[in-house]
């Protein structure tokens, strides 16, 4: 189970273009729907299914690229069924929330910005572990 939601200074995301710890999750009314439709158990099972895809070895990851695209049968299925109300944007969005909470639960630190890659946006945060 994943573990009690803490603000302790070594567990933060810090925007990778000013420097800044991230207190708050950019969509604030998304993580209050989020709360609203969902159980305290089910949004821990997702942050831990979410610290699962971050893996131990893993630098860098693109929080819309974690889940895949085919939630059916894993632990993300609720988002979209329940949370979401079988709203795929919803559902996005609520999984960046959520891939959000599981990064600042991290016991490593990690690094955010959104970016572009072969030229194109990415509409997804992308989180860099920091490394002392």
């Amino acid at each position: 189970m994943a573990q009690p939601h803490t603000r302790a200074s070594s567990l933060v995301i810090v925007d990778l273009d000013t420097r800044r710890p991230i207190t708050r999750p950019a969509h604030a009314d998304t993580w209050r729907l989020i709360e609203k439709r969902l159980s305290k158990s089910e949004i821990d099972g997702i942050v831990e299914a979410i610290h699962a895809k971050i893996g131990e070895d893993d630098e860098i990851k693109v929080a819309g690229w974690m889940p895949g695209s085919d939630w059916t049968g894993t632990p993300f299925q609720i988002i979209y069924e329940k949370a979401g109300h079988h709203s795929f944007e919803l559902a996005a969005l609520m999984f960046g929330s959520l891939a959000w909470e599981a990064f600042i639960r991290h016991p490593d630190e990690w690094l955010t910005t959104k970016t572009t890659f072969s030229g194109r946006d990415i509409e997804n945060r992308v989180y860099f572990r920091r490394r002392h």
